[in-house]
């Protein structure tokens, strides 16, 4: 099916301006022109290219008298309403064929006239009708109307170009509203592609995003013209590894994607998360992570890394919704309570930071279909300042506005971004005697993380071993003869040499160093 028009008024987008008739030097004459005089059929031709109707009121003028000349109407003419509040000034209709051109040339010549103009019509400028959509459950999606996406949709639909990634349970995309909508990632947990949902919530989130709008079936998505990258990560229990998910967001970036939807997370701080999210900002993707549904100020994971949107929950008062996590890391709330969308071959209302995220994705994409060029940091900036007032939340944050935001990025008004982050993060230096910040002792190990030691794989910043020699710690004894440990470059240890001395032989004693 295809879109249905508005019947609201269009817009024409043209300012008309006045002719300039008031204070043109209207020229004294002996006495009143004779309006009733009929131009001939020639004159009329040749006057037909210069009707001034389409612009204003066909055979209407404006006219302001003179009171001190004790004229109350235009001689000949037929007035057909005063202005009030103006003085001596009325609407008069035009004498059967007479043009407006041969009036106004007369009434210019008129002492009692002041100024003469047409009845010009004037259209309204920048109240547009909101754009609307034949899908029968639009009116119950309250979500879009909070954030005035239906405003939006008057600039942007958004643009199939535009890829956003579901990384989450899959996508159905063979659900009626998403049909066509989706294109097939990766699934981590198979290993193949055909990231088919098999649990539901990805489809939701999807359908929140891009379901198809003006198809005359379901719900409308945030922007119904942009398309879904599928990418699976999680199984039918709506679980998976942090390494499954850290592949996803890079998959995702590699096939495309300019937003990545991240409805997942956990409470336990993933180093390679955070490496994945921080690796596809920095080449251009903005990922939007829900922010946790535990009802706490605590941190979880993705949504806490500094490079991320991190979306919190409020409900049609815009309060915080019940559920929400509200920590200073969230940095935006959407709707996420009775929020409906496809799922499952049907349509289901869930509440969650899981529905909330999708409406900011939504929005991203939609500034991206106004300008492709914007940074990640650029679209955060242009959705976190340009929201309305929303409760609930510890650090002042803004609700999702979709017309406000993407007002801003067409007005140029979006600052440019900082510096984004560096696809690998390492550790700073530590200066010599000072430990690393947060270990117990100078010399101990660090604390162990996921995934740590592994033979090729020490702690976080020790350089790689050789094979069959271990990685020392500061004042640890040397475990065999004529092995030497590897410590940090450029960090000198008591009983080696200084840089520029040569190494002693293997076995043998180091120099002293006096």
């Amino acid at each position: 099916m295809r879109k249905s028009k508005s019947s609201f008024l269009k817009l024409s987008g043209t300012v008309l301006a006045l002719y300039g008739l008031a204070g043109c030097g209207v020229t004294p004459g002996s006495m009143a022109p004779d309006l009733s005089e009929a131009a001939s059929p020639a004159k009329a031709a040749s006057r037909t290219s210069q009707a001034i109707a389409p612009k204003a009121v066909p055979g209407e003028l404006v006219v302001k008298l003179r009171k001190a000349m004790g004229i109350q109407s235009v001689p000949g003419m037929m007035r057909i309403e005063s202005v009030s509040g103006l003085g001596n000034t009325s609407v008069y209709s035009i004498p059967e064929g007479q043009t407006v051109e041969e009036a106004l040339a007369k009434l210019r010549q008129d002492p009692n006239v002041i100024y003469a103009e047409p009845n010009y019509l004037y259209h309204a400028l920048g109240a547009t009708a909101k754009r609307t959509v034949n899908d029968p459950m639009a009116d119950q999606l309250w979500g879009l109307t909070k954030i005035q996406a239906q405003a939006a949709w008057d600039t942007t639909t958004g643009d199939a170009s535009v890829l956003v990634a579901v990384v989450d349970t899959g996508v159905d995309y063979n659900h009626p509203d998403l049909q066509g909508q989706v294109v097939k990632g990766w699934d981590f947990g198979n290993n193949d592609a055909d990231p088919m949902d098999d649990q539901g919530h990805g489809t939701h989130v999807a359908g929140t995003i891009a379901a198809l709008g003006d198809n005359g079936t379901g719900v409308v998505g945030v922007a119904y013209k942009t398309k879904i990258l599928a990418i699976k990560v999680l199984g039918s229990d709506g679980s998976g590894d942090t390494a499954a998910i850290a592949k996803g967001i890079l998959k995702a970036q590699e096939l495309g994607a300019k937003v990545i939807n991240l409805s997942l997370g956990g409470d336990q701080p993933s180093q390679v998360l955070k490496d994945a999210v921080d690796r596809v900002t920095a080449k251009g993707t903005l990922c939007v992570v829900a922010a946790g549904n535990e009802n706490t100020a605590k941190e979880t994971y993705p949504a806490a890394y500094a490079s991320v949107l991190s979306v919190g929950a409020s409900d049609t008062s815009d309060r915080r919704a019940s559920f929400s996590n509200y920590g200073t890391y969230v940095d935006i709330a959407a709707p996420g309570t009775g929020i409906l969308s496809s799922t499952e071959k049907s349509y289901k209302k869930h509440d969650g930071t899981s529905m909330a995220s999708p409406h900011a994705a939504g929005v991203a994409a939609l500034l991206l279909a106004q300008n492709a060029a914007l940074t990640p940091q650029q679209l955060k900036t242009a959705m976190e300042r340009n929201g309305d007032p929303v409760s609930g939340f510890k650090n002042g944050i803004q609700r999702l506005n979709a017309s406000k935001a993407l007002d801003a990025v067409k007005n140029g008004s979006i600052p440019d971004s900082p510096a984004n982050p560096t696809p690998d993060p390492q550790p700073e230096p530590q200066r010599p005697g000072q430990p690393d910040p947060g270990q117990p002792d100078p010399g101990q190990r660090p604390a162990p993380q996921p995934g740590y030691p592994r033979p090729d794989r020490p702690f976080p910043g020790q350089p790689m071993p050789y094979p069959g020699r271990p990685v020392l710690q500061p004042g640890q004894p040397m475990p065999y003869p004529g092995d030497r440990p590897i410590f940090e470059p450029g960090r000198p240890k008591p009983g080696y040499p200084q840089p520029g001395r040569p190494m002693p032989y293997p076995g043998g004693r180091p120099f002293n160093q006096g």
